[in-house]
């Protein structure tokens, strides 16, 4: 599996996972991680292995953690969030697949997008027993991005930072790997096996999470 994790803490790719969707079945997680904290990339690689369970209904415990998951799309694709306890946070993966290309991104497919601006310039502090103001910078965005199959790509966005809408147009390169991950102007993901969905979140400049479906 591939997973991309909204804290807006950057995109943790998870391997080695088989979900079953029978009884509850134990195994070994190991992570590698690409993160994004306020703007900083980072990697873990060859993480812990950790203790992992699923049950029939969907619900996965992670050292002791319950995460909320719900399988859909034949099983290729995972969303799922942490009901209680830190960080607050929410989880989309995709399984890996093997033998694709930048054929296997192909079409056009639309995004939506969470994300923070590390620079934005924020309120000034309260005076004593006044609330504070809320935090400035949080944006989500929709995206169109139209795959060419051959590494480059077309994208039109409006974004939504604080009230403030704002519409762009770019073209950017993208590389996908053998197992589906790739890489995407500033970020990295997965492509789905079927090559309709698609997670990715940015390793570099303001941290963000964005899932596509192809249209």
């Amino acid at each position: 599996w591939a997973v991309v994790r909204g804290a807006l803490s950057g995109g943790p790719r998870y391997t080695d996972v088989a979900v079953t969707s029978t009884g509850i079945v134990y195994a070994t997680l190991s992570e590698n991680d690409i993160n994004n904290k306020d703007g900083v990339a980072g990697t873990t690689t060859g993480g812990p292995s950790t203790l992992y369970g699923i049950s029939s209904s969907g619900a996965v415990t992670i050292s002791s953690t319950t995460v909320g998951l719900t399988l859909v799309g034949n099983g290729e694709l995972a969303i799922g969030s942490r009901p209680s306890g830190n960080p607050v946070d929410f989880v989309v993966m995709v399984k890996n697949g093997s033998g694709m290309s930048n054929a296997n991104l192909l079409g056009t497919y639309v995004f939506v997008g969470y994300g923070y601006g590390v620079l934005t310039p924020q309120s000034p502090a309260p005076g004593s027993g006044q609330h504070a103001p809320p935090p400035l910078g949080f944006n989500c965005s929709m995206l169109t991005v139209s795959f060419a199959g051959a590494g480059h790509a077309t994208v039109s966005q409006t974004r939504n930072t604080d009230g403030v809408v704002t519409a762009q147009s770019s073209t950017q390169t993208y590389s996908v790997a053998s197992d589906g991950t790739f890489t995407f102007g500033q970020g990295q993901g997965a492509v789905s096996v079927s090559g309709n969905v698609v997670v990715m979140s940015n390793v570099a400049g303001d941290p963000g999470v964005f899932v596509g479906l192809r249209q």
